[in-house]
């Protein structure tokens, strides 16, 4: 990615464990890779290994991790999706996401901005959320969840340049 110009890798999600992908009626087979352990801030990535940051590396890509935090539901929804959906492994650890259920979503959102020394949020928001009514539901309450929180003030929408710059990173 780095030789074809790519400057920043926003795929990473920090603590997600190994996924042996399961999607019926579609060609994609494999595994995502184990996140765990991956710095949960922006990093320039070991030349030999992309999950362990290099501090001596000035350029080059950087790694900005997927906010990710537990689920509420913590084991008790691990276990449902599991008896649900057999085939599928499903994870405590989530990826920030537009489309989760609002409780989900504000609980990740709280979490990181309480954990995280300077906190940013990356948030996903996948192109089949306005597919269904009840995604987009989320997508409009989640949206509402950020500009009512009472840190609503300090929340702005940024490139990722400028995110950098904002955390005191530069790019």
């Amino acid at each position: 990615l780095e030789r074809l110009g790519v400057r920043f890798d926003l795929t990473v999600e920090p603590g997600r464990k190994e996924i042996p992908t399961y999607h019926p009626g579609h060609p994609y087979t494999g595994t995502l890779p184990s996140f765990v352990g991956i710095p949960p801030a922006p990093y320039h990535p070991s030349k030999t290994d992309f999950r362990v940051a290099d501090p001596t590396r000035k350029d080059g890509i950087w790694i900005i991790p997927m906010s990710t935090g537990r689920s509420p539901y913590g084991r008790a929804a691990d276990l449902y999706h599991r008896v649900r959906h057999p085939r599928h492994h499903t994870d405590v650890i989530k990826a920030l996401n537009l489309m989760h259920w609002p409780r989900t979503f504000l609980s990740i959102v709280n979490e990181l901005l309480a954990r995280l020394a300077r906190p940013y949020l990356s948030i996903v928001l996948r192109v089949d959320a306005f597919q269904n009514a009840r995604s987009f539901n989320h997508v409009k309450q989640n949206m509402a969840a950020l500009q009512q929180h009472p840190r609503a003030s300090e929340f702005i929408f940024v490139t990722q340049a400028e995110a950098l710059h904002i955390l005191g990173l530069g790019a």
